[in-house]
């Protein structure tokens, strides 16, 4: 018995037996396969003779398979089918997916997205998907590369590593201050319009706790505009509505730029830090740990170069 090579005396013959079976039409079969209907029907004629046998029973508008046919293009099909397949899975084996990185809307607003940038610049090959989300993410499933958190770093689904620390001061913009030259105190902060937004757990800062930092014993006004996200609240003190609590570093560049500013009061720090997540198996690729040291690194210069 020869090897399967000599057996198999034309592989464009099976291809053609299988096109011509699946659509029962050489003429079908040879505008698949992007050949001539008169090369089908060569190369159907040429396998019959190799194998001493007649596969398909011709009609006047359509072709048939014989038994022999339909024992062969079973086969064909099969074997076809079974290449296909492990081609498919190697392409997307070798095809580079997406890092996925989760974090809350606050931390991919207005920390994660302004830097991506500087990232695709330096690694365009690298896809990056962003899941952002006010909910913790579970990294035990394996789908998630790292996450972005705040908190005491007591997770127990990730290897935790510390980004920069946490810092809240209130801020407003300099259109607003600039209508009211005699805000100098902490009082006079308490007699502005406040922007309040909702905190989605026990580490945000909210009025009360910054007034705690004061020496002042009143209780905080009722804030004049509250809203139930950061990101939103942060707009509307830079469009000159309020004062209010900003996390430093975490504004998107809004304070780098000036178009937020200190006003009078303390500087609160809040317990824990900023940290970065991995699963405890480790980075699934090498995608994903070039990006983790990218992210490090970006988190080294805030905390060189970011002094509130």
């Amino acid at each position: 018995m020869g090897t399967p090579r000599q057996e198999i005396t034309s592989l464009s013959a099976l291809f053609a037996l299988e096109a011509a079976g699946r659509l029962c039409s050489f003429t079908l079969a040879a505008k698949e396969l992007g050949v001539t209907q008169a090369a089908v029907s060569k190369q159907i004629a040429m396998l019959e003779a190799d194998l001493g046998t007649v596969l398909f029973l011709r009609r006047h508008r359509e072709v048939q398979l014989t038994e022999k046919g339909r024992e062969l293009f079973g086969v064909t099909t099969k074997a076809l089918s079974a290449i296909g397949s492990a081609m498919q899975h190697m392409r997307g084996a070798n095809r580079t997916r997406p890092v996925t990185i989760a974090a809350t809307m606050t931390n991919s607003h207005f920390w994660l997205l302004p830097r991506l940038p500087a990232f695709r610049q330096l690694h365009p090959q690298v896809a990056i998907r962003i899941l952002s989300q006010e909910e913790p993410v579970d990294l035990k499933d394996g789908t998630i590369d790292m996450a972005i958190r705040f908190g005491d770093g007591d997770w127990n689904d990730g290897s935790v590593t510390p980004l920069f620390e946490g810092v809240v001061y209130a801020m407003a913009s300099p259109g607003f201050l600039a209508a009211r030259p005699e805000l100098k105190t902490v009082d006079d902060v308490l007699r502005c319009p406040l922007i309040a937004y909702d905190a989605p757990d026990a580490t945000w800062v909210s009025w009360s706790d910054w007034l705690k930092g004061t020496q002042v014993t009143s209780r905080p006004p009722t804030p004049a505009l509250s809203c139930t996200r950061y990101i939103d609240a942060v707009q509307a003190a830079c469009a000159d509505q309020g004062i209010v609590l900003v996390w430093g570093g975490v504004t998107g560049g809004v304070e780098e730029r000036g178009a937020l500013v200190r006003v009078p009061g303390p500087q609160i720090a809040p317990d824990g830090a900023f940290c970065l997540v991995a699963p405890k198996t480790g980075l699934r690729s090498p995608e994903a740990m070039l990006f983790s040291n990218w992210l490090l690194g970006e988190a080294a210069i805030q905390r060189e170069n970011f002094h509130p």
